[in-house]
């Protein structure tokens, strides 16, 4: 023990040197996106593959808890697929279909990787650019948002989760399609807060909280959450909205990332008309 001292007393300097580098690294990489997204794009492959390994072992104690998801999931498909065929012969909507479906591509996704209890958290997912993905598009399970690709690489991709203090989501709530804004405030998991919801509007607990569509990462009417608690502090001009999210992020192992087609020709568009 007393050579261990001695061994650290006499590289004191390097170890504190050494310390010190790791810290830096670190402020760097959580403060400044680029060197953030290089970082996790440069160790997507490394880290993917570690957690895929991880991944494959912990499937073999859940497939229950997987199983009963995927059978509640095919049993929500089906009411869709029944309501579907309902409508699908009326002659106003073939137009409206035609268009709906054109707009987005959904790519299936399986979570090797996943974090609830920091105040960024990150999930990995397990396609990357060979299979279509791009930063910047969201991701969505099918409860509801989940978050937007950050960094990709060749077969791996790192999702920023909703459950991160930069994330915003361009909300609305359904029954009076009031636009507001949806963020984590870096504590519960389960619970979100509304931005920007103007004090005269009336909002009710239990009000469906939904994505707006406006950003181009997600389509509009993906559920975000459902109103828990409200109030209206005298002084301020916005309602104070707190929401129950809709996604269950501490049980989160199948994914759909979304694509936009037509994003980079609207990005274009609205960049010119800024100019």
């Amino acid at each position: 023990m007393f050579q261990l001292f001695q061994l650290l007393y006499k590289y004191r300097i390097f170890f504190y040197f050494f310390l010190l580098e790791i810290v830096c690294l670190t402020l760097i990489v959580r403060h400044n996106r680029y060197q953030g997204a290089a970082y996790f794009t440069s160790s997507n492959a490394v880290a993917g593959s570690i957690f895929n390994v991880a991944s494959n072992v912990n499937d073999y104690f859940v497939l229950k808890t997987q199983n009963d998801n995927l059978a509640l999931e095919n049993a929500e498909l089906r009411k869709e697929l029944d309501l579907y065929k309902t409508v699908s012969n009326k002659a106003y909507l073939n137009e409206f279909k035609k268009s709906f479906l054109d707009e987005f591509e959904y790519y299936p996704a399986k979570v090797v990787s996943n974090s609830i209890n920091r105040e960024n958290n990150y999930l990995t997912l397990n396609i990357g650019s060979a299979d279509g993905i791009e930063k910047g598009m969201g991701v969505i399970s099918t409860k509801g948002v989940v978050g937007q690709i950050l960094s990709v690489s060749e077969h791996y991709s790192t999702v920023l989760s909703l459950l991160h203090t930069d994330m915003k989501i361009s909300s609305q709530i359904e029954k009076s399609k009031t636009l507001c804004s949806t963020i984590w405030q870096g504590k519960d998991h389960t619970e979100g807060k509304l931005l920007f919801v103007p004090r005269h509007v009336k909002v009710d607990l239990k009000d469906n909280v939904v994505t707006s569509g406006y950003n181009s990462v997600f389509p509009e009417g993906i559920p975000i959450g459902t109103v828990s608690k409200e109030s209206t502090p005298s002084h301020e001009s916005f309602h104070e909205v707190y929401l129950n999210l809709t996604t269950d992020f501490s049980n989160l192992y199948f994914v759909y990332v979304v694509k936009k087609k037509q994003i980079n020709e609207r990005i274009e568009l609205e960049i010119n008309t800024q100019e």
